[in-house]
């Protein structure tokens, strides 16, 4: 499970996943079911425990594929804004007049600085969590929403949790050193062969071209496992997340949902 802290609560991001091991004799589906079931009443009872009853317990991000199952289980459903999914190749390539400005950034950043990109390791943690602050405090002096604001410090976990524990969590991630230094970190996770998942970005406001550069590395690395499309979630609401998303074209805007308990 992984847990993320809101402003009377805890609650999770992503829906929980059922420890997988070796099962003897026994139907495979109804095995599946039992798992899903098992881990999503554990996932809901730490959140009672932690949140001491507070109604922020729920799982984000659900896919449309799930929410069925969620329901014949006995919780409740409802939709969220809808997660934006786009062709991997398209913005690992950037081609064409529709990218010509996030193209024009990559290519600055590309050309005016030293650069490495390397994939992330648990020796990155301090230096990435170090980042995160920063950036934090970028966002803020240039001025934000105040749901923005709030967002901003409750994300503070989510981070922690993925520096910390990527691997347990099935996440990838990549830091991208300028001049010897962590300026950005992100980590996505496959949703299914040909889909992942955006979970986390981060890049120095600073660095001209950056936020762009990381998202089509990210891209790129998606797209040499075989992934076909990239889900960034959704945008909160938040209508300055909105027009960056929007600018990226994506090609199909996805149904996702909230699960709480009945």
């Amino acid at each position: 499970c992984l847990f993320a802290e809101y402003a009377d609560g805890l609650f999770m991001p992503l829906p929980p996943l059922p420890l997988l091991g070796r099962r003897e004799a026994r139907d495979e589906a109804r095995g599946a079911e039992r798992d899903f079931r098992e881990a999503l009443s554990a996932a809901f009872a730490s959140l009672r425990s932690r949140n001491r009853g507070s109604a922020v317990s729920r799982v984000e991000n659900v896919p449309e594929e799930l929410a069925a199952q969620y329901e014949r289980l006995g919780y409740r459903v409802r939709a969220k804004d809808p997660d934006y999914l786009y062709r991997a190749g398209d913005v690992a390539a950037l081609a064409g007049d529709r990218y010509k400005s996030q193209r024009a950034a990559c290519n600055r950043f590309v050309r005016t600085r030293q650069y490495r990109v390397e994939p992330y390791d648990e020796r990155h943690r301090e230096e990435c969590l170090a980042l995160f602050e920063k950036w934090g405090d970028q966002k803020r002096r240039e001025g934000i929403e105040r749901v923005a604001e709030q967002m901003l410090r409750d994300a503070g976990t989510a981070h922690r949790e993925a520096l910390s524990h990527h691997e347990a969590l099935g996440l990838t991630g990549l830091v991208v050193r300028v001049e010897g230094v962590i300026r950005a970190y992100s980590f996505e996770f496959d949703r299914s062969p040909s889909v992942s998942c955006v979970l986390l970005e981060v890049a120095d406001r600073e660095v001209s071209g950056l936020a762009q550069f990381i998202f089509r590395e990210t891209c790129r690395q998606a797209l040499r496992r075989g992934v076909l499309y990239i889900n960034t979630l959704d945008d909160s609401g938040l209508p300055s997340l909105a027009h960056s998303k929007r600018a990226y074209h994506p090609v199909q805007l996805v149904e996702s949902y909230v699960v709480t308990e009945a």
